[in-house]
C-alpha cells in the first residue's frame, strides 16, 4: 500500500511539473522578456546551450573557463583541487542571473527548471562524447534528511529526466551516510568530512566509465571524495559534470 501511495504521489508531482513548464506564463530570468512555459526564452536557452558547446578554453583540472591563463587556472596552479577525476566540466560559472536560476531550483522548489538543467547537461554530454559512446551517469546523493527538508532530491530528479528524455544510463552507485552540512566549512575541513561521508551502494554493478553529476563545484571536496571512492571500487575513468562552479 505504501509503495502504491509513493508511486501515485510521484506521478502527481511529475504531471504538475510538466504542466507548470509548458503552460505557465513567466518572464525570462535572463532578459526579462515574456515567456510562456519555463523560465528562459528560446533565445536565451539557445545562447546558454551555445556557451556550453562552444570552444572556449577550460582549465584541464577543474574545467573553469580560462581568460588569460593557459591549460591550468591560477587557483589550480596554487593548490590543485582534483586528483582522482579524469576531467571536470562545469556548465556555467556561479554568477549573476544564472546564480538566481540555481537558487530558484534548489531553494524555491521551481521543479520545472529540472527540464532546463537536464537539457543543458545533455548538451554537455554530447560535447564530451561526440562519438555517442556515453558512460553511465552517477548523481551525487544528498545528505540524509535533506529529502525530508525539501521534499525532493534535485540531482535524482535531474538524472531521471536525463534517462527518460535523453536516454542516458543512470547508475545509483553512492550513498551518503554523513548527516552534517558542510556549507560553513573550509576546504580542508570539507575534505576530511567528505572522506567518510560516502560509501558504495550494496550489490551495485561497477561500470568501467562514469560521469559524476552534481549541482555546484565549490571547493572540489565532494567531487574528489566521490571520484576517489569510485576509482577504488574499480571504475576506470571518472569525469565530473557540475551545473555551476564557484570562481
Amino acid at each position: 500500500m505504501e509503495i502504491l501511495f509513493r508511486t501515485l504521489l510521484f506521478f502527481k508531482r511529475w504531471i504538475y511539473t510538466v504542466l507548470t513548464f509548458f503552460f505557465s506564463e513567466n518572464r525570462c530570468i535572463c532578459c526579462n522578456s515574456p515567456v510562456y512555459g519555463g523560465f528562459l526564452c528560446a533565445s536565451c536557452l539557445k545562447n546558454c546551450a551555445s556557451e556550453i558547446t562552444g570552444n572556449c578554453s577550460r582549465c584541464s583540472v577543474c574545467g573553469k573557463p580560462l581568460l588569460s591563463e593557459t591549460d591550468i587556472c591560477s587557483d589550480c596552479r596554487q593548490k590543485r583541487i582534483l586528483f582522482s577525476a579524469d576531467g571536470c566540466f562545469p556548465l556555467f560559472t556561479y554568477r549573476l542571473w544564472k546564480k538566481n536560476m540555481l537558487f530558484m531550483w534548489k531553494m524555491q522548489n521551481e521543479r520545472s527548471l529540472s527540464f532546463v538543467f537536464a537539457y543543458f547537461a545533455a548538451s554537455a554530454m554530447r560535447k564530451l562524447y561526440p562519438e555517442g559512446n556515453y558512460p553511465a551517469i552517477c548523481g551525487v546523493p544528498p545528505r540524509p534528511g535533506k529529502f525530508r527538508e525539501r521534499g525532493w532530491d534535485q540531482i535524482k530528479e535531474l538524472c531521471f529526466y536525463l534517462k527518460v528524455l535523453y536516454g542516458f544510463r543512470i547508475c545509483r552507485l553512492l550513498v551518503r551516510v554523513n548527516r552534517k552540512q558542510q556549507k560553513k566549512l573550509d576546504r580542508a575541513a570539507r575534505i576530511k568530512q567528505m572522506e567518510r561521508s560516502y560509501v558504495l551502494r550494496n550489490s551495485c554493478r561497477i561500470p568501467e566509465r562514469v560521469v559524476l553529476i552534481d549541482d555546484v563545484f565549490t571547493t572540489g571536496s565532494t567531487a574528489e571524495s566521490c571520484c576517489a571512492l569510485l576509482k577504488k571500487a574499480g571504475v576506470r575513468n571518472v569525469k565530473v559534470l557540475t551545473l555551476f562552479i564557484v570562481d
